[in-house]
């Protein structure tokens, strides 16, 4: 391939931050844009430069022009949405939370399999270099045995019953819109372990969406993982894993620039990059890559780590006693 072509699926707010992004990377060509109205999709080409401009998901799906498609629509309709795309032959990088459940993880990715194509969640804060390091020193041993890892995301957001984030149909709430993020890293330190213990509780707002979820993960060997995830109230936003012989430290992990290790006895190491790069540029080079080589599932974000995430998810929400249509297929 000399460019790789792209079309976006759901024209939201997130959808415009993606192709101002994307056209930062050379070797992309954004040629199709896809929403329910003519007026829409008319109105986001002309935005972006993209020549297609399609009224229908079903129209862009068997556009020529395009190899893979990058699904913005809410998640409550990424399961249909990402099928669609499998079924016509195009690659997919789809939006978090990736699935409404594990269920729906699962048979995605079989028949991305089957299909031999792409399939990959555009979980970003996987590829910041900070979160990337803190790997690294976790994998060479440098803090011990990981006893408990605490990730904190959230924000204060003004209620409005018409956002996605309150409309239940859609999968809103706190827990898999922004505890995706903290689950997805959560997993990078976990996956392979199935929590032998859960405990979670939610704050359920008047729209029957959890506004608040704090969770609790035993793992039964010594290690533990606590997570909260809100968006009705501000937290700081970082990651902290605490091991037998030190400690690492990662501020702002979505969007990370640095991170700190401590280690018992030793002076602290801090890794520190100004990036020039965000995490759309970062997964879209990921794919890139994966797509150039050959390869139908990414090392960094592979797509069994989706699915454990998803597990967890579905684990915490019995818990919490929240349920979405979608959990019936």
């Amino acid at each position: 391939m000399d460019k790789i072509r792209w079309g976006i699926m759901g024209l939201g707010d997130i959808a415009h931050k993606f192709c101002d992004n994307l056209w930062q990377v050379p070797d992309a060509d954004i040629t199709a844009c896809g929403s329910r109205t003519m007026e829409k999709a008319a109105d986001f080409a002309k935005k972006h430069n993209i020549k297609n401009a399609f009224a229908t998901y079903e129209e862009l799906v068997k556009c020529d022009d395009v190899d893979i498609i990058y699904i913005a629509t809410p998640h409550g309709r990424h399961y249909e949405d990402a099928m669609l795309c499998l079924e016509n032959g195009k690659h997919v990088l789809c939006e978090k939370a990736f699935m409404m459940n594990a269920d729906e993880a699962k048979k995605v990715s079989e028949f991305a399999r089957s299909k031999k194509l792409f399939l990959m969640e555009a979980m970003w804060a996987r590829f910041f270099p900070s979160n990337q390091q803190a790997l690294k020193w976790y994998n060479e041993g440098q803090i011990g045995h990981l006893n408990i890892i605490e990730l904190t995301f959230g924000f204060n957001t003004e209620y409005r019953p018409e956002h996605r984030f309150f409309k239940k149909e859609l999968g809103g709430g706190a827990l898999l819109d922004i505890g995706a993020y903290s689950i997805g890293v959560n997993t990078m330190y976990t996956y392979g372990k199935k929590p032998v213990k859960i405990g979670a509780v939610s704050h359920i707002g008047e729209s029957q969406t959890d506004e608040m979820t704090g969770m609790c993960l035993y793992y039964g060997d010594g290690q533990m993982s606590m997570i909260t995830a809100c968006i009705r109230t501000s937290v700081n936003t970082r990651i902290m894993l605490y091991g037998t012989k030190g400690q690492i430290e990662i501020t702002n992990f979505w969007s990370g620039k640095e991170a700190t290790l401590k280690v018992f006895g030793k002076p602290d190491e801090l890794f520190r990059l100004e990036q020039t790069k965000n995490g759309y540029i970062l997964e879209v080079e990921e794919v890139h890559k994966c797509l150039r080589t050959g390869k139908l599932n990414s090392e960094i974000m592979p797509i069994e780590h989706s699915i454990y995430a998803m597990e967890t998810m579905d684990a915490v929400r019995k818990e919490i006693g929240l349920s979405y249509h979608n959990d019936i297929r």
